[in-house]
């Protein structure tokens, strides 16, 4: 079970959202701590040389980053998608 870390963005960007977009996000976090990779929709950042990943939850993105040899995801950021790119 990876532990799950958050950037002073990340926690930033997690206060800004809507208490329902907030509850999204928490159930997304709750499964990346089961499994970062099932049952969510994941895909690897192009432009970060195969390092960060990003989770789509409804208009909200997740940036994050899992380190396999210490089982850690690292979640740099979280906002609405047109602030986010």
């Amino acid at each position: 079970m990876p532990k799950i870390l958050f950037d002073l963005k990340a926690e930033k960007g997690l206060v800004k959202l809507l208490r329902q977009d907030k509850e999204k996000v928490a159930r997304a976090v709750a499964q990346m701590k089961i499994s970062p990779f099932e049952n969510l929709n994941v895909k690897r950042y192009q432009d970060s040389g195969g390092k960060f990943f990003r989770v789509r939850v409804g208009k909200i993105r997740i940036i994050f980053e899992f380190d396999s040899k210490i089982d850690t995801v690292f979640i740099s950021d979280i906002n609405y998608r047109g602030n986010i790119y």
